[in-house]
């Protein structure tokens, strides 16, 4: 951690000061290749300053058409991840190939012609001046739900300050203690990137780098980083990031909170043999990651469970598709439903309650049908809201109780819980049926609007039969990050939620919300609805 000061002053003597940004942005050109069979783009994140030019080939590997469309950002915020524009070209029906399936629509910025299999084709355009997120994607049909990915367009990030480097050689297979052994030659690095390629040997060396970041805010930041052979990553002199030995290339992130200004920063790495390898970027607010080693590696290098698992979307058309797996944000027994228009629900046969809700794409359904994957698949849309994972019903002594606890201890199901499935109507379209202590339940769905349209909204009736009827009980109808507004609740910053039926009882629990519904029985019946509206204002 600490050097000999005669190094320390060397190096320091040669320090230069990095300027805030170039005078004009950097051009950005880039290849996106499709991957074979798997209706993906290999790059899925491109970064640009405001005004540069940008150029993007797409190198069509697979064997089927394929395009690039950059879109503007949808109205009112948020990534659609460029589906209200392959919507509409999806409807261009017989016109698509003609029209090269690129409708005529106000989010387009730029588009490559539809590239036929084992071809290339290439757009310029100037990247706009206005910072944000612009999704880009496929649109021939069926091809965008997972074949989509975002340009960043945001000032450029300053890279490492007074960035040094200190190179040693040895037979490494470990991590040495730089503080024991002599560089055998050091400097700065005017780029602000780590480089780990100055030396002349191919394996049996080791580098310290060293220098400042400055964090434009307080706030979280992301460390990343990856080697083969060992890293280290240190800020402010505390270990962030180690993968220490001999091994192949992976990625490692951490995330901490760091405050405005600046701060330093250390990495370590030693080479032993076969590929030299070393990655280090970093993520902060107001911009996504930005490398700061001159390698980065490619995106199937870095690839993530969930980008494994991509590659069968499920389509729904003209009646409700179901799907019962593992599900995301959901407990164990989660049956996903999506209606045409683009809305989609999971609904919990544990806690028998309203899990998800979002629109756009359904469900991706490799992760559990191609070689049985592990692990539980999210969404495949966008919008997505969280309700909460607790049981709808339970008996309070007063609306102050606490709620009814998930799960108890070494609990698998509740007897007070029994779940009934559900039927079918002609769209195929379910209603849930259960029981919560003698209590009947039904719950049924109906879907309005499409989220092409931007005016998609579900709701959810819920009835109760009880002759007799039950003191004491609620029903939780929310549980989640929500916010009030205008009488209606708003969930996750994306679905606002109306009810009808009873009065809402809204309270805190730690830091969420809960909103629980008193039942009330007449004749032995009682009933709520609750509308969920993504883009009501």
């Amino acid at each position: 951690m600490h050097f000999r000061p005669p190094v320390l002053t060397l190096l320091t003597a040669c320090a230069v000061a990095l300027p805030l940004s170039a005078a004009a942005p950097k051009d950005v050109t880039v290849t996106i290749k499709t991957l074979p069979a798997q209706m993906r783009y290999d790059t899925e994140a491109i970064a640009a300053e405001p005004g540069a030019k940008v150029t993007i080939t797409l190198d069509n590997l697979d064997d089927l058409p394929h395009n690039v469309v950059v879109c503007l950002p949808k109205d009112g915020g948020g990534n659609d991840k460029g589906m209200e524009v392959a919507l509409v070209a999806w409807n261009l029906g017989e016109a698509g190939m003609v029209k090269q399936w690129i409708p005529e629509h106000k989010r387009i910025l730029a588009h490559t012609k539809m590239v036929d299999p084992h071809q290339k084709g290439s757009i310029s355009f100037t990247a706009p001046e206005k910072e944000g997120e612009y999704p880009y994607v496929c649109t021939f049909p069926g091809h965008a739900m997972v074949m989509n990915g975002l340009l960043t367009v945001a000032k450029a990030v300053p890279p490492i300050r007074n960035l040094h480097f200190r190179y040693y050689t040895g037979d490494f297979k470990n991590l040495p203690d730089f503080s024991k052994l002599t560089p055998l030659a050091g400097g700065p690095l005017p780029a602000g990137k780590c480089d780990i390629s100055i030396n002349k040997e191919k394996n049996k060396f080791a580098y310290e780098f060293e220098g400042m970041i400055d964090c434009p805010k307080d706030g979280e930041y992301k460390l990343v980083s990856g080697g083969d052979d060992g890293i280290r990553i240190y800020i402010d002199d505390k270990e962030v990031i180690e993968a220490d030995g001999i091994h192949p290339f992976g990625i490692k992130e951490k995330k901490i909170k760091l405050t405005k200004g600046e701060h330093k920063i250390l990495a370590h790495y030693f080479q032993g043999g076969g590929e030299a390898e070393f990655y280090l970027g970093w993520s902060g607010p107001g911009f996504k990651e930005t490398a700061l080693s001159e390698w980065v590696p490619n995106t199937d290098r870095r690839e993530t469970d969930e980008q494994k698992y991509q590659g069968l979307p499920l389509v729904v058309k003209d009646e409700a598709l179901i799907y019962r797996n593992f599900i995301k944000g959901s407990g164990p027994r989660g049956i996903a439903v999506g209606y045409p228009g683009g809305v989609n629900l999971c609904w919990d046969a544990d806690q028998m309650n309203l899990a998800l809700v979002w629109q756009g794409a359904f469900m991706d359904a490799k992760r559990h049908w191609t070689g049985r994957g592990a692990g539980d698949q999210p969404p495949l849309g966008y919008d997505v809201a969280s309700l909460g994972q607790q049981r709808a019903l339970g008996t309070l002594d007063s609306g102050s109780a606490p709620w009814v606890a998930a799960y108890k201890k070494d609990e698998f199901r509740n007897a007070d819980y029994r779940f009934h499935g559900y039927e079918l109507d002609a769209k195929r379209q379910p209603t849930f049926k259960w029981e919560y202590q003698g209590v009947q339940v039904e719950e049924s769905y109906t879907p309005s609007g499409s989220s092409k349209d931007a005016n998609a909204s579900l709701k959810r009736t819920v009835k109760f039969t009880s002759p007799g009827g039950k003191n004491g009980l609620y029903f939780l109808a929310l549980n989640g990050n929500i916010e009030s507004k205008d009488q209606a609740f708003v969930v996750d910053k994306v679905v606002k939620v109306t009810v009808a039926g009873g009065e809402p009882l809204v309270r805190k629990d730690g830091g969420r919300t809960e909103v629980l519904l008193p039942v009330e029985f007449k004749d032995g019946r009682a009933e709520f609805t609750l509308t969920y509206a993504w883009n009501a204002k």
